[in-house]
């Protein structure tokens, strides 16, 4: 065990694997993730497949015992009001007995694993697969459950590693700290006396020392910005750079750069120092030092430099070259690349923006940001069927940012994306409740009515069905959009091969409810408008050219009084364009009496008359 330790540690994890595989070939155990149907929570009715770990014992071993009264460190329940201390499993065999050396191979495990598989949450799940598995054991839930023998050091591991996993859970971090603390403690008690500790199975654990565990505690009390509790942990073990950052932290910058000075004059020149004096004085020279101190290799001083060229000078073309002096150092740093990205897209370097960005997700692929800003970096240069592919990426890992699938509907209108377009139309009206795009709906009709191609070479109006679904649900949630009723109209008119009476009636409808949101109130005093007067007049022509020539009508509900109910129905419509169109005449007239400029008086004058005119043409109809 020691050896695939050791050899982990150096980076060959073949020569790890190999020494895991002889101790579990030398215990006869074969240890496998497995799913059991199990409890999380307090009130969960319903058991849920749940990863936990199996141990297959080949051979029953000699040195398995339960234990006696091997005294252990004391346990921290979790005391949570929704969790449970531990999952609860129902279909889990039996509970197996692991010796020592058994407890102490699970955990060389877990390490193994956590450095073969990046650093994310399933990584950690699966390793607390593996440490739960050791803790059951060690500290059965009931009284009725075997309790396996252990040791001090290696409890003091299992809980130690549990806890540096715990604390990225909100519900969790309270135990992992309570738990870092109880065990850094128990360094300073008489009892158990150091013979009852276990001294004989300490090289079987990587048992942590009390200056680790504590720095540990002191790492979790920053996190959750407890920092002056922090400072009194990281000044009893003379940890500068978390003594440093604390004191930032705690707006103490004098005495941050205090310390500093008084390690600088002991002799420890070093990059990292001139750096962290940089950040409190916020004085650039200090970087250039570190960069000489480090012989031209301080990634650091090099992004410290460029975020004060970028944010304090704007000057991004020397904070260009000071990030690309850093990136070529560490090529890892998923930060500055997006930094690197934003940068370059201040500076107008979209082809470098480009590159940044996809550096940045090809290390962090779940940073939506990247994605998007990669997005615009390729559509500003051009390539929008790219550009789309890359917000498509996106909202794969936001798929709730409405900003995101507003830019997808806008770039897939543009390149005819059509499908994409009226899917991310629909995911706006989900998320938002309410959107309205006009000019995106206008150009979608447009190229159903002309039927033509789509992005993919498939006809347009293939999709006039679901154009039509979609115009339901937007004209429902905004029915105050003149421009949105009018297309409407003229996709129902469209209807293909014959327009349906039903259909004919919903189409002048539709440009009836446009008329109204024209001179509704919210749209101002429109009669002073020349180009609102002109809309108006328009639409209402529109009307009346729909009215006086509708289509061949196809007889959906094969009656026999289709003709008359057509009749009744355009008489009815005329009837109500002439109130409409008196309606108009007359607020017109009102308005150009209490109007002065001579200008929108002749402009009120000549609109009237031609709705004289479009009035005689209803009348002479209805007639």
């Amino acid at each position: 065990m020691l050896s695939s330790y050791l050899s982990a540690f150096y980076y060959e994890y073949e020569a790890s694997k190999t020494f895991a595989t002889r101790c579990s070939q030398y215990l006869n155990i074969d240890v496998k993730f497995c799913g059991a149907l199990g409890k999380c929570t307090r009130f969960q009715e319903k058991e849920v497949a749940t990863l936990t770990v199996k141990v297959n014992r080949v051979v029953e071993s000699k040195d398995n015992k339960t234990s006696g009264n091997c005294p252990l460190p004391q346990i921290i329940s979790l005391g949570d009001d929704v969790l449970l201390n531990n999952v609860i499993f129902s279909t889990i065999e039996e509970q197996i007995i692991l010796s020592n050396t058994e407890q102490s191979f699970i955990l060389l495990l877990c390490e193994l694993h956590r450095r073969h598989y990046p650093r994310d949450d399933i990584t950690e799940q699966q390793c607390l697969a593996y440490i739960n598995t050791v803790i059951r054991a060690i500290y059965p839930d009931s009284e009725n459950e075997i309790k396996s023998s252990s040791s001090w050091p290696i409890a003091t591991e299992t809980l130690f590693r549990r806890s540096l996993l715990e604390h990225n859970s909100v519900r969790r971090t309270e135990r992992a700290l309570s738990q870092l603390e109880e065990l850094s403690c128990q360094f300073k008690r008489t009892s158990p006396s150091f013979s009852e500790r276990s001294p004989s199975t300490f090289f079987l654990s990587r048992m942590p020392s009390i200056w680790t565990l504590q720095v540990e505690q002191g790492r979790l009390l920053m996190k959750i910005g407890c920092y002056k509790s922090a400072l009194d942990i990281f000044l009893l073990w003379d940890k500068w750079s978390e003594i440093i950052e604390c004191y930032i932290h705690l707006n103490k910058r004098e005495k941050a750069e205090e310390v500093i000075r008084s390690r600088l004059n002991s002799g420890d020149e070093s990059a990292e120092l001139y750096c962290s004096l940089g950040d409190v004085t916020n004085d650039r020279q200090h970087y250039l030092k570190a960069w000489d101190v480090s012989g031209c290799k301080s990634a650091r001083a090099m992004r410290s430099l460029a975020v004060t060229y970028m944010y304090t000078d704007k000057d991004y073309q020397k904070a260009i070259e000071c990030f690309e002096k850093s990136l070529e150092i560490n090529t890892l740093q998923v930060n500055v690349w997006f930094t690197f990205g934003c940068c370059c897209l201040q500076a107008k370097e979209f082809i470098k923006a480009e590159n940044a960005f996809r550096s940045c997700v090809r290390l962090d692929p779940d940073n939506f940001e990247a994605w998007n800003n990669c997005a615009t970096a390729v559509l500003i240069q051009g390539k929008k069927n790219i550009a789309l592919k890359l917000m498509k990426e996106a909202c794969k890992y936001s798929y709730e940012n409405w900003r995101i699938w507003e830019n997808i509907l806008l770039i897939s209108a543009d390149v005819k994306a059509f499908h994409e377009t009226i899917y991310a139309y629909h995911r706006l009206l989900d998320l938002q409740g309410k959107y309205a795009n006009p000019q995106v709906l206008s150009v979608m009709v447009k190229d159903v009515i002309l039927n033509e191609m789509d992005s993919t070479g498939n006809p347009a109006s293939n999709l006039r069905a679901k154009l039509l679904q979609l115009f339901g649900r937007v004209t429902a949630s905004t029915p105050n959009d003149a421009v949105i009723w009018n297309e409407y109209a003229h996709l129902l008119v469209d209807e293909l091969p014959q327009t349906t009476y039903t259909t004919y009636q919903r189409a002048v409808h539709c440009l009836q409810a446009a008329h109204r949101c024209r001179i509704q109130s919210s749209e101002g005093p429109w009669e002073q408008s020349t180009k609102k007067c002109e809309t108006i007049i328009d639409g209402l022509k529109a009307l009346l050219d729909l009215l006086n020539n509708p289509p061949k009508l196809k007889n959906d509900n094969n009656e026999s009084n289709e003709e008359d109910q057509l009749n009744t129905f355009i008489q009815s419509s005329l009837a109500t364009l002439r109130i409409s169109i008196k309606s108009v005449i007359s607020k017109m007239k009102i308005a150009e009496e209490s109007i002065l400029s001579t200008d929108v008086q002749d402009m009120i004058r000549s609109s009237v008359k031609d709705l004289n005119e479009l009035l005689i043409d209803v009348e002479r109809k209805l007639n």
